[in-house]
């Protein structure tokens, strides 16, 4: 909701015009010939027989398939891998291939995997966006800051959808005790 998978596709979109047309919207832009290479909006096919998961690992191993075998600069540009299963096989997977896509090509991605990021700190720059909530709405001002993101708004999203204070209530108990680990 913050716009971090708009502002991926625009950095995405960016780096295309840069790359065919010689501009961008940028002060300045320095940028050496790249083929991009992108993995942002998917979903899972129930008639397709894959899901969310299965899409992603079979995208991006094609996506780094053909950049081995064109064996030239890329950019990888990655909204929010394996979102579609449990997390710490999701965490460990997400490390695992950000560290080998970093040490060959360009990489740009987001996460919500906290948990992915201090073994891979060395390799990428944290910058988040965030949100104010209050008087019962949540405001956006779409500015990109450095550093990891330190707030969290699900649970006060819940809140304020309407869901029952009994599975708030436990959400935030539950919230607590990971924090605490």
């Amino acid at each position: 909701m913050a716009g971090k998978t708009t502002f991926m596709k625009a950095v995405a979109i960016n780096l295309l015009l840069a790359q065919t047309i010689g501009l961008c919207f940028a002060e300045k832009a320095e940028l050496p010939p790249a083929r991009i290479k992108t993995l942002i909006e998917r979903e899972d096919t129930i008639s397709g027989g894959r899901s969310c998961f299965f899409f992603d690992a079979s995208e991006l191993l094609r996506l780094i398939r053909e950049a081995e075998v064109a064996a030239q600069d890329c950019w990888f540009v990655v909204d929010e891998l394996f979102r579609g299963t449990n997390s710490p096989e999701r965490v460990a997977a997400s490390f695992a291939i950000l560290n080998y896509l970093t040490t060959r090509w360009v990489v740009l991605a987001s996460t919500h995997d906290q948990e992915a990021m201090p073994g891979l700190g060395d390799r990428f720059d944290s910058y988040h966006f965030t949100e104010r909530i209050d008087q019962g709405a949540v405001r956006f001002d779409y500015r990109l800051r450095p550093g990891p993101c330190d707030s969290r708004n699900a649970i006060k999203l819940l809140e304020m959808t309407g869901y029952p204070r009994e599975i708030t209530d436990l959400a935030e108990k539950i919230v607590r005790q990971f924090g605490s680990n």
